[in-house]
């Protein structure tokens, strides 16, 4: 879907993993994304070896991102130093993350990538079932809980979801698809891409998505 919405030109590839996606099955999800991760280590490395120069992004969703987090930090010691980096953008939406845990180990991988892009919403009730669960805030979380850091570029969805969830903005919301048209496609800085306004300070910036409803 996103190949079509975002006119993407290049090869794409999808890793699925054997998520429930039920709540009853969360625990088991996390052992399924355990199971998985040497698979997804053996992806990247072929990609990375494949790679002649192509630019290379990745997109994680939701539990799919604790996923990518886990095989990158496995990966980093190898990849972190490269010039230029192995992946052009790597893209986490909704992700599944003990906020705090990815805080401290971001720094180990941020040389993997020359562009972290984080969206995270208030209203994504899956997260707060996450949270409820896990007893941590997670990485999709914005409001009080959204990370600003060195190297992430932070970005406040909460106004682009009407659904009960509010779990899959970045599929489909077509402001969200825009925005990623803009950092894929068009390489553009957030400054530089329509309906985002810049929030927070100098030392603490994020970015946030216009409201189209007026208020």
């Amino acid at each position: 879907q996103l190949t079509l919405d975002l006119k993407f030109q290049g090869a794409v590839i999808l890793f699925s993993w054997p998520s429930k996606a039920t709540v009853g099955s969360y625990l088991r999800d996390e052992e399924e994304v355990t199971l998985s991760e040497q698979h997804l280590i053996d992806l990247l490395n072929t990609l990375e070896q494949m790679q002649r120069g192509a630019r290379v992004h990745l997109v994680a969703h939701s539990m799919g991102a604790q996923l990518l987090f886990n095989a990158l930090q496995k990966l980093s010691p190898d990849w972190r130093n490269r010039k230029p980096p192995v992946f052009q953008n790597i893209v986490l939406a909704a992700p599944d993350i003990n906020r705090q845990l990815f805080e401290q180990i971001f720094p180990a991988i941020r040389g993997l990538a020359e562009h972290y892009t984080l969206y995270a919403s208030s209203n994504d009730n899956a997260l707060k079932v996450a949270k409820g669960l896990r007893g941590y805030p997670r990485l999709g979380e914005a409001g009080a809980d959204l990370l600003v850091t060195d190297g992430l570029i932070s970005i406040d969805a909460s106004v682009t979801d009407t659904s009960v969830l509010g779990h899959s903005y970045y599929r489909q919301n077509a402001s969200i698809i825009s925005d990623l048209y803009s950092l894929v496609a068009l390489n553009l800085p957030p400054n530089k891409r329509f309906g985002l306004e810049e929030r927070g300070s100098e030392t603490k910036r994020w970015w946030a998505f216009r409201r189209t409803d007026g208020k």
